[in-house]
């Protein structure tokens, strides 16, 4: 698999994305600070979605969706963080 990525200080920051030898997305998300940060989307080798989900500071957090391998959507389930001390 090929990856392409950017770092800042040392950290990824930025797009991230990783590719099946096919050429195909395996997986596409963003970083900021070297944390996950915003959307993150999985693929099938076919290459319809497999998942999104949302990330926060590194965290998943928001609305996750799972998908079957034909792209109809299979559930949906969304996940709420708890205030950290």
């Amino acid at each position: 698999m090929k990856t392409q990525r950017n770092y800042k200080h040392g950290l990824l920051d930025g797009e991230y994305v990783k590719y099946y030898d096919s050429g195909f997305i395996h997986h596409k998300s963003f970083y900021s600070k070297g944390k996950k940060e915003g959307e993150y989307v999985k693929y099938y080798d076919s290459g319809f979605i497999h998942h999104k989900s949302f990330y926060s500071k590194g965290k998943k957090e928001g609305e996750y969706v799972k998908y079957y391998d034909n792209g109809k959507m299979h559930y949906k389930s969304f996940t709420q963080r708890v205030n950290e001390w």
